[in-house]
């Protein structure tokens, strides 16, 4: 059997578990890159308003992973703020924002 048939009955043998680790890896570093883009900000001149890095990372990674595998590096980022990683802009995540009855005494 010639290596062209064996890829065929054998995907495996294509090196595709090579670039789906290599999807995996690009989508929580764009990730990553994209908490650290909201971390970081350009003060303009003549405004106010900072502006963070994260519009640039995220315009990255749809231009690096392309359009699917770009919006799950998003998908995680917003995952790992909902869970209470402090990732956004202000470094807070859901879970690190105060509840009702948790009130400190002063």
């Amino acid at each position: 059997m010639s290596r062209e048939a064996a890829r065929s009955v054998n995907p495996a043998l294509t090196g595709a578990d090579s670039r789906s680790t290599g999807v995996i890896l690009g989508v929580l570093g764009f990730a990553a890159l994209t908490a650290l883009g909201a971390r970081l900000s350009v003060v303009l001149p003549g405004t106010v308003v900072p502006m963070t890095l994260q519009p640039v990372a995220v315009l990255l990674a749809g231009a690096v992973l392309g359009s699917r595998a770009g919006a799950a590096s998003q998908i995680a980022y917003l995952a790992a703020g909902a869970i209470g990683l402090p990732v956004f802009a202000a470094g807070g995540g859901a879970a690190g924002r105060r509840r009702t009855g948790d009130r400190r005494r002063a």
